[in-house]
């Protein structure tokens, strides 16, 4: 099956090798045995019919710390973990140690290429005197990617998101299929909206070993139920509304005491835990105790919880790096929370105040905004019309029953949840919805077979016609690869202001014998998660400047449209370019 993707979606490729054969559908399996108390080993192997290791899907796997540091894998440790699952034959295949890394119990960032040619992060958690397995199924795929005006087939392979599972086992026990099948069950429960635990189930994550990521899957469905409208779970739905709530009231104290026991044991300050004890509070009507969170949680659902916590209240989601790559470059992994991680480098042309205000300033500075938005009338307009950010939240008020005389901060709460946004970017999100809607000719969109906004007549720069073939970097070789043309160089500088942003200051100069007239221009094309991800920029006494916060090198491309002159810089390769350029 060949799909097509979008010019945003169609940047990260990484083509597979022309000679190689396909590789076979398999399983990957991260494993985290204890090196002593409080200590564990966190290692990426393989399971595939396929025999031997897949180094090249090895290069892509990297873990990193709270604190964004990259952790060295161990030879020794690899081959230890090889000769323990060498006698662990299974009927997927063999497996086969990839990486292994010495950790302390908490949460990790693992990073790995998907099927969609992308690099991906999702949260990891180690836990102290258990192993913790993650299984990622190798997918092979065929993909129609822009190359100028038209499309071409790029072939790939990486690991589904979709299909990761995740468990723990105790340091020295065997791998058990049992509890891979009753994990992938209550993954499933979480990813489909499945039923209520059954007594099975729930003695199982009760028993004094339990897994204890399977408690926390089993109270995430349970929560998840309780929090589903109209689903009693197998009790008869009244039509008495009154009925049904009674009904409800009635599951919550049922179920709500069962959640919570479940978690009860769990480390309290894990993301999902704290997720699953918002929700419970706010099912209960009570307000929960604020904390901050330290890393993203694992799981989806986890996340739309905290994101209405931090509507609601305030003072939850920070506004690092990794929190906001979460944000704006997650994918479709249900039920985990996974993204891009290339949305970490995005950045704007003027940094942005990302500092914490307390509930009621949140609210408040949130809800004029939204209700501009519902103001706007915009029926029988095509979703076509739209981007798919301004009709997500159009979308997503309309499911939470947000209307103008109904703009309650539990109402926005609910559309935070529903949309799984924290309370920054939401309102960044409403504000440019708000723009976009201003600039549309809804006499145009309305009926009208072409829903563009609006449309260009300027011809593509030639190298925006050349296929993309860099992975992970979209402009790198598309722009000739010098970055000092006919008298016109492009030049950066930087400046570490803290340790989420970078200050990047672009510059192309023109010397004394370059082609430069009074009113010439020059584009600069930056990364794909940039918004916009092109400036266009006058020259002043003989430059061009364009200055940006950002987290993360790229390679920047430059057009000069009457010289046809084309400039290329990438910054990850400037010599004393900050580390958070040079290895992100």
């Amino acid at each position: 099956m060949i799909q097509v993707l979008t010019s945003s979606e169609r940047q990260h490729i990484h083509p597979a090798k022309k000679d190689s054969k396909p590789p076979r559908v398999g399983s990957a399996l991260v494993v985290d045995d204890v090196d002593g108390l409080g200590k564990s080993q966190i290692a990426v192997v393989i399971l595939s019919v396929d025999e031997g290791r897949d180094s090249e899907l090895s290069e892509q796997i990297r873990l990193f710390n709270q604190t964004d540091s990259s952790i060295r894998s161990s030879a020794t440790a690899v081959d230890a973990v090889q000769e323990q699952l060498g006698s662990q034959p299974t009927a997927e295949g063999g497996w086969w140690a990839l990486k292994a890394y010495k950790t302390n119990p908490g949460s990790y960032r693992l990073r790995y290429r998907s099927h969609k040619g992308d690099a991906v992060d999702q949260i990891v958690p180690a836990f102290a005197d258990r192993q913790t397995v993650i299984v990622l199924r190798k997918q092979t795929a065929q993909m129609l990617v822009p190359s100028g005006k038209a499309y071409r087939s790029v072939g790939f392979f990486g690991a589904d998101p979709e299909a990761v599972t995740i468990f723990t086992k105790g340091a020295q026990n065997p791998l058990d299929d049992d509890q891979l099948r009753v994990t992938r069950l209550l993954l499933s429960y979480l990813r489909n909206s499945g039923p209520f635990p059954d007594k099975y189930l729930l003695r199982r994550a009760r028993s004094k070993d339990a897994d204890p990521l399977q408690r926390l899957y089993a109270a995430a469905v349970i929560v998840a139920g309780l929090n589903r409208p109209g689903d009693l779970s197998g009790h008869q739905e009244a039509d008495n509304p009154s009925t049904m709530r009674e009904t409800r009231l009635a599951l919550i104290e049922k179920w709500a005491p069962v959640a919570e026991h479940l978690v009860a044991p769990l480390p309290q300050d894990m993301p999902d835990v704290f997720a699953l004890k918002c929700r419970i509070a706010a099912l209960k009507g009570i307000r929960p105790q604020g904390t901050k969170l330290l890393s993203p949680p694992m799981l989806a659902l986890s996340w739309g919880w905290i994101a209405e916590q931090d509507v609601l209240h305030g003072n939850t989601i920070p506004k690092g790096i990794v929190f906001h790559a979460a944000t704006e470059g997650r994918i479709p992994a249900e039920p985990w929370l996974a993204w891009l991680s290339a949305a970490a480098k995005f950045g704007t042309a003027q940094k942005q105040d990302h500092s914490n205000e307390d509930s009621d300033s949140e609210v408040t500075a949130l809800a004029p905004g939204v209700e501009a938005l519902l103001a706007i009338s915009i029926a029988g307009i095509s979703a076509a019309a739209l981007s798919q950010s301004t009709w997500s939240i159009i979308a997503g008020a309309a499911a939470v029953g947000l209307v103008k005389d109904n703009l309650t901060s539990k109402r926005l709460g609910d559309l935070a949840r529903s949309l799984a946004i924290p309370a920054f970017a939401l309102q960044n999100r409403v504000a440019l919805a708000l723009r976009e809607l201003s600039n549309i000719d809804f006499g145009h969109s309305l009926g009208s077979s072409d829903h563009s906004p609006t449309k260009s007549k300027r011809q593509m720069p030639p190298p925006l016609e050349r296929p993309i073939s860099r992975f992970d970097d979209p402009q790198k070789g598309r722009f000739g690869g010098r970055h000092s043309v006919a008298g016109f160089t492009l030049s950066v500088s930087f400046v570490e202001e803290d340790e989420d942003w970078i200050a990047i200051k672009l510059s192309i100069s023109a010397d004394n014998d370059a082609d430069l007239l009074k009113g010439d221009k020059a584009t600069f094309y930056l990364h794909d998660t940039f918004r916009p991800d092109n400036h266009t920029v006058g020259f002043v006494s003989r430059r061009s400047r364009l200055n940006l916060h950002a987290f993360g090198g790229f390679t920047v491309g430059v057009w000069l449209p009457r010289q046809e002159i084309e400039l290329e810089l990438d910054l990850a390769e400037i010599a004393d370019a900050p580390t958070a350029i040079r290895e992100w």
